[in-house]
């Protein structure tokens, strides 16, 4: 039963939102904060026990002020929650997610055992053997303790069908969430094996690995298809584990320590199929909610360390339409007051240029005026392509290599973006692997361990398609790979390598292009190999412009085709120091968010006077 304050709390959200639900008003701008946020058992940081302690307003003004905000459903549900109708209060427009972990729980034990969320999931766990193990230990896995997969005497993947009904009756039932996070719940299994630790998948109630590893595809995708069922179109549904493919059901996913996440770089974290951010926000369901994620280092958040990730984090997800986080990894709330951190991009005010804490200055970029792009530039280093541009030949430096049939090439004359003429490349019908049709250059260069290098080219296809961009030895080992993604425009493009730890002698190596996966011709010009990077990514909005520079070794001077002033930052006045220009120096692994030069209002007229109308 509940108690007295338990159905007051519920009241007041029900009026709450109710008075809330006439209040839209215009979608806010770029960039999109979220907030991935932590309430205690015991009511931290938005009130302290006991259970009927007041909230804290100074904590409720500091989290309402993002646009999307995850904290857990205990003790929010059913204890208290009047902290969601406060921060809507507050913030008509925010969206609020409850936040579950998909395949793990704590030994909770609380006296309010029918009640409390997470003691009422461990004992489900206890009451149906749905605990996982360790085959090396014996003890409880470390990658998700709850056996996702099991199943009973008729079939049924109990665990999961349990799990789907407790989380409708604490998120969707109540009405009061906007959606659901769930943190740790695993398209599959595979990818925690290779820690020297494995499933015990015999007591888990299956023969081998892979039958598990179905049989928890299948229980994931049952949670998904109910909870979305039950939830409508409208409900938010995010995910947080490796690479989420959830693409029918969910809205989005999390990439965390970004941009290492999966062991990867930048350029995975963004682009890699499937998993990456960008792939991400073309796949997910509408609207779409996706998250990068990005690490604290140390305890002071202000360090140029830690504004700069922020930053860099920040700036990446402006790339699409995500939402930007950063916090202490662990998420605690006991780890930091993450509610209170405020960074000089969070919020700027147009008419100083100055970083501002205020909530009408959020949304500061204003709708985005075009899709990310890279700028890409000239590089300074030595040449590595004998034959750039194919204005005599295409045999001197390249050699083509194609199956009986699979493809073919000329040399063709017409309108190239550099010079009169391009390569352009046939294949005759799809294969099943790309390197069955590829153009090759020797590299006449060496690639130097641990130093970026970047292929830089224009292409285009005759319909879109990706293209591998690989390096590899002249013994056809493969060392580095890219994929990217091609349209029917030209469109110059410039890839990034980074050396391995072994010197790579000029001529030792191949710059190839794998094209036969798709059928269609493909066309490519201008082709450069150098050490080094000159290219950021790019996205023009309202109010300003966003660059990004994915390098860790390199900054970059950015010219810009006018002028553009940095915010007047207190927070990094280093970086963002209010001066205005046309080339922007940008650091390694870092982003700048620009105020464009002609976003100042004008003085007042004082001149009006009336016209006569006529001849």
């Amino acid at each position: 039963m509940r108690s007295p304050l338990q159905l007051l709390c519920l009241a007041l959200v029900g009026a709450c939102l109710a008075t809330l639900a006439s209040a839209a008003t215009a979608p806010r701008g770029y960039p999109r904060l979220g907030f991935y946020g932590s309430i205690r058992g015991n009511g931290y940081p938005f009130y302290e026990a006991p259970l009927d302690s007041a909230l804290s307003d100074s904590v409720l003004d500091a989290v309402a002020r993002y646009e999307e905000i995850t904290l857990d459903i205990n003790p929010i549900f059913p204890y208290r929650p009047d902290v969601i109708a406060a921060i809507k209060q507050r913030n008509p427009q925010a969206k609020v997610l409850g936040y579950v972990v998909g395949q793990d729980i704590w030994n909770a034990r609380d006296v309010d055992s029918l009640v409390h969320y997470p003691t009422r999931y461990r004992r489900l766990m206890d009451e149906n053997d749905g605990w996982l193990y360790s085959k090396r230990t014996g003890q409880k896995y470390y990658a998700g303790n709850v056996n996702l997969a099991k199943r009973d005497a008729g079939g049924n993947l109990i665990i999961a069908d349990s799990l789907a009904l407790l989380w409708k009756e604490y998120v969707i039932d109540p009405g009061i969430w906007d959606g659901i996070f769930f943190d740790i719940l695993c398209d599959e299994m595979g990818w925690p094996q290779a820690n020297g630790d494995s499933i015990d998948f015999v007591r888990a109630g299956y023969t081998s690995f892979d039958a598990f590893n179905t049989s928890w595809r299948a229980a994931t995708d049952s949670i998904a298809a109910r909870i979305r069922r039950w939830g409508g179109p409208s409900f938010i549904m995010v995910g947080n584990c490796a690479l989420g493919t959830k693409y029918s059901t969910f809205n989005g996913w999390m990439r965390e320590g970004f941009p290492f996440q999966a062991g990867g770089d930048w350029y995975s974290n963004m682009f890699q199929r499937p998993g990456g951010y960008i792939t991400d926000e073309r796949n997910f369901q509408e609207p779409r909610s996706n998250y990068i994620f990005s690490f604290q280092v140390g305890s002071e958040p202000y360090l140029s360390t830690n504004t700069r990730i922020a930053r860099f984090g920040l700036g990446s997800a402006t790339m699409a339409d995500g939402y930007g986080v950063f916090a202490v990894g662990s998420r605690d709330a006991f780890a930091g007051d993450y509610h209170e951190y405020w960074f000089d991009e969070y919020a700027v005010d147009l008419t100083t240029g100055a970083a501002s804490e205020l909530p009408q200055h959020i949304g500061w970029l204003g709708q985005p005026m075009s899709s990310f792009y890279q700028m890409v530039w000239n590089g300074t280093g030595p040449q590595g392509i004998a034959n750039p541009g194919f204005e005599t030949s295409l045999g001197q430096g390249w050699s083509f290599n194609s199956l009986p049939g699979a493809g073919s090439i000329v040399r063709e004359l017409g309108t190239p973006p550099e010079g009169s003429a391009s390569a352009r490349i046939t294949v005759n019908q799809p294969n099943p692997v790309d390197w069955h049709v590829n153009f090759a250059s020797l590299i006449g260069i060496p690639i130097m361990p641990w130093i970026s290098h970047s292929a830089t080219f224009w292409i285009r296809a005759s319909s879109a398609r990706n293209v591998n961009v690989v390096i590899s030895r002249t013994n056809a080992t493969q060392l580095m790979s890219r994929s990217v993604e091609v349209g029917t425009e030209w469109r110059q493009v410039q890839v990034p390598f980074l050396g391995s730890s072994v010197l790579e002698p000029a001529n030792g190596t191949r710059l190839q292009f794998f094209v036969g996966r798709d059928s269609g011709n493909v066309w490519v010009d201008d082709v450069h190999f150098q050490a080094g990077l000159s290219s950021v990514y790019r996205r023009d909005f309202q109010n300003g412009v966003v660059l990004v520079n994915p390098s860790f070794q390199e900054g970059a001077d950015v010219v810009l085709p006018r002028p553009f002033r940095r915010i007047l930052g207190d927070k990094d006045p280093f970086t963002n120091d209010g001066s205005v220009g046309s080339t922007q120096y940008l650091g390694p692994a870092d982003a700048l968010f620009l105020i464009g030069d002609d976003m100042y209002p004008p003085a007042r007229v004082l001149d009006l006077r009336q016209v006569p109308v006529g001849p």
